[in-house]
């Protein structure tokens, strides 16, 4: 009976919970959010249709791509944000391929498909980023999957083949486990 008791005061309290709006009054680039994350110092980065956003709890620092600069963002249409185990911030966009972000320089590298280079990216869309256990960072596209390679900053690409039983079974790829 003492055990019940227990449960049902536990079961019948209620936490409050609190949510504060962060918007574009607030400076978020725009409405649209894709990705959110939380880095390692503790900053939020927020991936929108307009730009990579990082919040440090009182003002927004809005990144955006100038094609006049290639140490800018490639593409501002953010879907995926991830931090390896570096620090390096890697950014998925949509039609703008990989963004490599080091928060000391402020500065991107882009990783962008060229059709006539095996070793690129395989697709402009980013759909999801990962770092495994050996510390290989894997990339899903819209074209399959990439593991980067940063001995020789580039790419090794999988893609499904309909004459291979041994490919993957699809080149559009959304999200990235290990098991």
């Amino acid at each position: 009976m003492l055990i019940l008791l227990v449960i049902s005061l536990t079961f019948g309290q209620t936490k409050k919970v609190k949510f504060d709006r962060i918007s574009i009054e607030q400076g978020l680039s725009q409405s649209s959010v894709f990705s959110m994350m939380q880095d390692s110092k503790g900053f939020l980065w927020f991936g929108t249709l307009d730009g990579l956003n990082k919040y440090d709890g009182y003002t927004f620092t809005v990144f955006k791509s100038d094609p006049r600069n290639p140490n800018t963002l490639s593409n501002n249409t953010i879907v995926r944000i991830f931090e390896d185990k570096q620090g390096f911030l890697w950014i998925g966009t949509l039609g703008g391929g990989l963004n490599k972000f080091d928060e000391s320089t402020e500065q991107f590298t882009r990783y962008r498909n060229d059709p006539k280079d095996e070793k690129s990216i395989s697709n402009d869309n980013v759909r999801s980023i990962f770092q495994d256990a050996a510390g290989q960072l894997w990339i899903g596209t819209n074209n399959g999957l990439n593991r980067y390679d940063s001995r020789n900053d580039s790419f090794i690409r999988y893609t499904h083949s309909d004459s291979s039983g041994n490919s993957i079974s699809n080149n559009v790829i959304w999200s990235i486990f290990e098991s």
